[in-house]
């Protein structure tokens, strides 16, 4: 775990909740009408559910399907928030990162890909730091878990734009269950923006000026491209390579950044025919090879 800033110790766990099983039936609370997301909203009761937890945390075909490394953000300075939330990531391998204020969260959060934040409404300025991610460019996409302590709070934190909704006080468990029903959600957005090196030919053609060049990376997203001739920035670019499967991908995408040595960051904005299809076939192939490279020898 990682922590930036200085975080306080607000409360200690009680006897009383070390030794209780912290409520996991979940209650469909609203459908996320954010286009941009499509999640479900839910809040996590106080009753007790044993059997849903052991269902998921136990299944190793559940709790080991994140195959990429994540990396949350804890915004709090409540002690017990930070051993559950903390714990609840441990159980998939997860970076942690805390920080004790919305002034640390938001500089974090401006200079780091973050794939899951939980923010502790109590924090002064809870609400401003979500309403940030949403607006900002690097985590605009990231789930929002946000911790409330009263229904009052439910209606201005879903307009901040968080995902999900937990009760407090939380528990590991419980923190660990909410990222396996977000998992389809990070998985997407990881999958999105995550790069895979490549050394593929491609054709680039700005308007009638038409270049070879050579593709270093790629994602469901975007790719990093070095040609001979300088691409402009913000220009709408049509491009065409073959995949190392053998499919043929091609469409139009926007160079997002260039550099002075040749290399620029195209974004895939639309696709022809097939293409879309054949990159994510082709992206969860290599992510099944990762799995399968990444998996113990015995």
């Amino acid at each position: 775990m990682e922590i930036t800033g200085r975080a306080s110790r607000a409360s200690d766990d009680s006897p009383k909740e070390s030794r209780s099983v912290v409520g996991l039936i979940l209650q469909l609370v609203a459908e996320n009408t954010r286009q941009k997301s499509g999640s479900r909203i839910i809040v996590g009761s106080c009753k007790t559910a044993e059997a849903d937890l052991r269902r998921v945390t136990e299944n190793p075909s559940i709790t080991m399907s994140i195959p990429l490394e994540l990396e949350f953000v804890l915004v709090s300075s409540d002690y017990a928030m930070m051993n559950a939330v903390s714990g609840g990531v441990k159980k998939y391998g997860a970076k942690f990162l805390l920080v004790p204020t919305a002034e640390a969260a938001r500089d974090c959060l401006s200079r780091r890909r973050i794939d899951g934040v939980f923010v502790d409404l109590e924090v002064p300025g809870a609400l401003g730091v979500m309403e940030a991610i949403r607006k900002g460019t690097s985590n605009s996409k990231a789930v929002i878990f946000a911790c409330v302590t009263d229904a009052k709070e439910y209606t201005d934190t879903l307009s901040a734009g968080a995902n999900f909704l937990l009760r407090k006080p939380l528990h590991q468990d419980s923190v660990a269950l909410h990222i396996t029903i977000a998992k389809e959600l990070l998985e997407r957005e990881r999958r999105r923006y995550f790069r895979h090196a490549v050394n593929l030919p491609l054709v680039l053609k700005d308007g009638v000026a038409e270049q070879h060049a050579r593709m270093t990376n790629l994602s469901e997203g975007g790719m990093a491209v070095r040609s001979a001739k300088a691409l402009r920035h913000s220009s709408i670019i049509d491009f065409a390579f073959d995949l190392s499967s053998g499919a043929s991908v091609t469409g139009k995408g926007q160079v997002a950044w260039i550099n002075t040595e040749g290399m620029a960051g195209i974004v895939l904005q639309t696709f022809d025919e097939n293409g879309r299809e054949h990159l994510e076939a082709w992206l969860a192939a290599q992510e099944q090879l990762g799995i399968k490279n990444n998996a113990p020898r015995g």
